[in-house]
């Protein structure tokens, strides 16, 4: 019989994953993924002095180093993708033997900011102006025309798509001998930062008061019994509404007053018809065209 020898058996024990959910504006520039490890769940183990690595996880799919930088390209909704991690340790190189932790999920979300609701032209004429000669500004003009999310800020921009300090004023010129059509956008962002697209603002500094236009909007196939007009608020009564095809000071021709259809014609979510239409006074003067959207929703489709 031979001496008797030591064994040395050491249990190595690897801490699980310390992670922190990210968050990211899209397009936004993500940084590479990071982990670190709880040395408070090792128990009566002997602690590894640090991972070797950590093995990451998206789906099911084991990703190497250059996929740890998540993707913020744009996105149609919030969207978060949870990754999953584990801490490992090598013991020995030679004998490939690798210890594991317990694995951790990390999330990280990519925020879609939808732009804000613009419900209609914004007009003004002369008479609109306050007692220094200077118009309101745009949303005090007409509080109902952009409609901003919940908890979302504002953020204008004009015909350049420079970004403004504060909501628009346009400037009020007496002198001037036809209407003015003005260009602004606007967007909104959220609390991080986070903002949308940029959505058209029209405004009309008009002679002529222009009538006052709201969204039309209806179920696939709904089976409407309003007229068009209904979506008109004319300046006064007794004027009378003359409809157009485009927009008159683009070439836009006279057309009778259109019949609303609820028959959708493409396969897309929405489809949305414009029309265009003026007001004339007692006089005959005849105002600049302003839209009238009519927008058809989709049935909706139950998937099995």
């Amino acid at each position: 019989e031979s001496d008797i020898a030591e064994i040395t058996i050491t249990t190595v024990g690897v801490g699980t994953a310390k992670t922190v959910p990210v968050s990211y504006c899209e397009d936004a520039t993500a940084e590479k993924l990071v982990a670190t490890t709880d040395d408070s769940s090792l128990s009566t183990f002997v602690k590894a002095d640090e991972p070797s690595k950590f093995e990451w996880y998206l789906g099911g799919v084991k990703l190497d180093e250059s996929a740890l930088i998540p993707s913020t390209s744009k996105v149609s909704s919030t969207t978060t993708n949870t990754y999953k991690v584990v801490p490992t340790y090598t013991i020995s190189i030679s004998s490939n033997h690798v210890c594991k932790g317990d694995t951790a999920d990390l999330d990280v979300t990519v925020k879609h900011i939808d732009a804000p609701a613009v419900n209609n032209v914004i007009t003004y004429t002369l008479g609109d102006t306050l007692t220094d000669g200077s118009f309101k500004s745009l949303l005090t003009q007409d509080p109902s025309a952009v409609t901003p999310g919940k908890d979302m800020t504002l953020v204008w921009y004009d015909e350049n798509m420079s970004e403004l300090k504060s909501e628009p004023i346009p400037s009020a010129d007496k002198s001037m001998t036809k209407d003015v059509t003005l260009k602004y956008y606007v967007s909104q962002r959220d609390a991080d930062g986070c903002e949308s697209v940029l959505r058209d603002v029209d405004v009309i500094v008009s002679l002529t008061p222009v009538p006052k236009t709201k969204v039309a909007k209806f179920c696939e196939d709904y089976l409407s019994t309003e007229s068009i007009e209904d979506f008109v608020e004319k300046s006064d009564p007794s004027y009378s509404l003359k409809w157009y095809d485009a927009d008159k000071s683009k070439g836009g021709l006279e057309i009778s007053t259109p019949v609303i259809s609820t028959t959708k014609t493409t396969k897309q979510p929405t489809d949305t018809i414009v029309y265009y239409v003026s007001q004339i006074d007692a006089n005959g003067t005849e105002s600049s065209t302003v839209p009238v959207n009519v927008v058809i929703y989709a049935r909706p489709e139950l998937k099995t």
